[in-house]
C-alpha cells in the first residue's frame, strides 16, 4: 500500500485497521460485505457509472 503524507489520516487509518480484521467476504448481487467472524464490518454497493459528458 502506498500512503501519501497527509496531516489528517484518521479515515484512512480506520479503514486499514478495519481491513486487518476481515476474515471473510460475501458477494450477493451488487453488494460486497466484509466480515469479522459473523459481524458485518462494511457493506459496499455497486452503482451505475454515468457516461462522461461530451
Amino acid at each position: 500500500m502506498t500512503r501519501m503524507a497527509c496531516p489528517d489520516m484518521q479515515y484512512e487509518d480506520a479503514f486499514v485497521k478495519m481491513l486487518d480484521e476481515v476474515d471473510r467476504f460475501e458477494i450477493k448481487g451488487a453488494e460486497l460485505t466484509l466480515f469479522d467472524d459473523h459481524k458485518a464490518l462494511a457493506v459496499f454497493k455497486a452503482v451505475e457509472k454515468e457516461p462522461a459528458k461530451q
